[in-house]
């Protein structure tokens, strides 16, 4: 559900950039009305809803990634054969402080 979540929410980053692309096209590509003391009447610019659409998909794409790599993280996790031998954390062995291999 999360993935479908993320993937909906960069497809209407999507869909609003190009909407606002097109829109803008549609009017000539002029920059009359981007701010809302202009004349504007309070409407929305295309490039308003280019701007909106660009600030939705990196940090999606970035959640996308981010819930890949945990998802990949607890997959390793999970399945990664037991070596003999091996510490039963998950940290890195701690080398022995002692070069002649005696212990305290």
């Amino acid at each position: 559900m999360r993935y479908a979540s993320r993937l909906a929410l960069l497809a209407l980053g999507v869909c609003i950039t190009t909407l606002g692309l097109l829109y803008w096209q549609h009017r000539g590509f002029d920059f009359e009305g981007i701010w809302f003391h202009d004349g504007n009447g309070f409407h929305l610019h295309p490039l308003h809803l280019v701007a909106l659409g660009l600030a939705i998909v990196p940090p999606t794409i970035w959640e996308i990634f981010l819930l890949e790599l945990a998802h990949r993280i607890r997959h390793t996790r999970d399945t990664a054969p037991a070596r003999a031998g091996a510490p039963t954390d998950t940290g890195p062995a701690v080398p022995d402080p002692r070069p002649d291999g005696r212990r305290a």
